[in-house]
């Protein structure tokens, strides 16, 4: 990565303890009810139903500003958080934002009557994906220096822990580093 780096392009996704209880037909719908009540503070556009694609990307609310979805990439569902446009910050401020941008959404859908004693967070990881592969490539050296980044956000959010951090190594995929939290994430 080049000291231009931009982290406006890190995703976080927090998957759904049980994932079987979840019926992504409720999501559309609820997607939709927020769209019809501009619920977000994004001017919110169109649902996109993935579920016909394995392992794919499941339910996408389409923001202005950033994605909103049910995604079930490598077949684990859970609330992935995609911010589009920039911001004025960067660094381990932008992953701390993004980090809780996600869990506002994981609040909203544990609202929902459609998904009331069904939607649980598994509060043991999460996941945060780098979604640009020019200036932010899988590859050893972009981990190494998104590591201080990601640390210092998740020390802001989740406290001072022994994290642990496991990246993807297949080059032909986006930076994803899947985030062991030993005291749990909360949202």
């Amino acid at each position: 990565m080049s000291d231009s780096f931009d982290l406006q392009h890190v995703n976080v996704k927090f998957f759904v303890k049980n994932a079987d209880a979840i019926n992504l037909e409720d999501a559309i719908n609820v997607f939709h009810s927020w769209i019809r009540d501009q619920k977000l503070d994004d001017l919110l556009i169109d649902v996109a139903d993935y579920r016909h694609v394995p392992s794919g990307p499941g339910v996408i609310l389409v923001g202005h500003n950033a994605h909103y979805a049910f995604d079930n990439a490598e077949s684990r569902l859970g609330v992935l958080y995609n911010r589009k446009s920039a911001t004025d910050s960067k660094g381990a401020d932008q992953i701390q934002k993004t980090i809780e941008a996600a869990q506002g959404i994981c609040r909203l859908i544990a609202k929902e009557d459609a998904f009331a004693g069904k939607f649980e967070i598994a509060s043991d990881c999460l996941q945060l994906i780098v979604n640009d592969r020019l200036l932010g490539a899988n590859t050893q050296e972009s981990y190494e220096r998104l590591l201080p980044e990601m640390t210092a956000a998740l020390v802001r959010v989740f406290g001072e822990q022994d994290y642990q951090f496991e990246r993807s190594s297949d080059p032909r995929k986006r930076l994803t580093v899947t985030v062991k939290v030993p005291n749990g994430v909360s949202i």
